[in-house]
């Protein structure tokens, strides 16, 4: 993954072969402070000016959907991509339905759970050293990462910093803690290509604003709903993530790779962080 001025980067290209240490290198820099909506059409703007062919991979939750949205109501091109499988049915009919509403037609990747399983084991476990068994739910973006590659695009996807702690517990609240999934990790690690991949990192005015403008005191899909302006739908667990995440385990076991990189790399809760940008990145003559 990379980001506008390398403002975020890891050195994970080097940690899955085994010669470095995983690191998260953070270098902020200064910025004016937008509304989310106007942060999100920015970074929209910014990316197709740096790529004119892009791929979003959409699943139909409210955060690929979102930028889906933002990118056709400003009318900037982007294709979605839908991976279908056994198992993702229901969040998927989000998907098509919303790409019937605006006439839009996806690319559909209609997979097996064999042919799954396989695209794990050539795709992620027979090309890295160190791995996590929950990048076993992000083959998804990695198959339409390649999707891109073949058709001279980049990929693009719905990862970002909000903690999904909770998600699944109807009476909970969005906690504050703030954290990197690994899942654009892995994209940046297992192509030569400079895929953008996460929408909600790729600035840091769009990364400031969801953690500023979130309404911590509801559950997490209703902060999202609220602030993305979408229509509400629940945290839809795909069934396969656990059937991969003990498959990938199984496997690692055998062929004797590990299983080291966390899923998340948690840095600091969200109010503490948003104190230090404040302090010491945003522009506040210019805001």
């Amino acid at each position: 993954m990379y980001s506008l001025n390398d403002w975020f980067k890891t050195n994970v290209k080097y940690h899955v072969t085994g010669e470095k240490k995983f690191a998260v290198h953070l270098k902020p820099y200064q910025f004016n402070p937008l509304s989310f909506h106007s942060a999100a059409k920015m970074t929209a703007e910014l990316l197709y000016g740096q790529h004119k062919n892009i791929y979003l991979a959409y699943s139909g939750g409210l955060d690929s959907e979102f930028i889906l949205k933002t990118f056709i109501e400003n009318g900037i091109p982007i294709t979605p991509v839908i991976v279908l499988t056994p198992h993702n049915h229901i969040e998927s009919c989000y998907a098509f339905r919303f790409c019937r509403r605006y006439s839009l037609t996806p690319v559909v990747l209609e997979y097996t759970e064999k042919q799954l399983l396989e695209a794990i084991y050539y795709n992620i476990l027979l090309k890295v050293n160190h791995f996590a068994p929950t990048c076993a739910c992000f083959i998804h973006m990695i198959l339409v990462m390649k999707y891109a590659e073949k058709n001279n695009g980049v990929m693009l996807c719905g990862e970002h910093p909000v903690s999904d702690q909770g998600k699944n517990e109807f009476h909970s609240t969005l906690g504050n803690d703030m954290s990197f999934e690994s899942g654009p990790f892995y994209y940046h690690a297992l192509s030569e290509i400079a895929h953008p991949s996460a929408f909600y990192y790729h600035t840091l005015e769009i990364f400031y604003a969801i953690l500023k403008e979130l309404d911590y005191s509801v559950h997490v899909n209703d902060a999202k709903t609220k602030l993305f302006g979408l229509e509400y739908r629940p945290k839809i667990e795909q069934q396969n993530d656990a059937i991969y995440r003990d498959a990938i385990i199984k496997l690692g076991k055998e062929s004797g790779k590990a299983t080291e990189l966390e899923s998340k790399i948690e840095l600091c809760d969200t109010f503490s962080f948003c104190r230090l940008m404040e302090s010491k990145y945003i522009n506040i003559a210019k805001f």
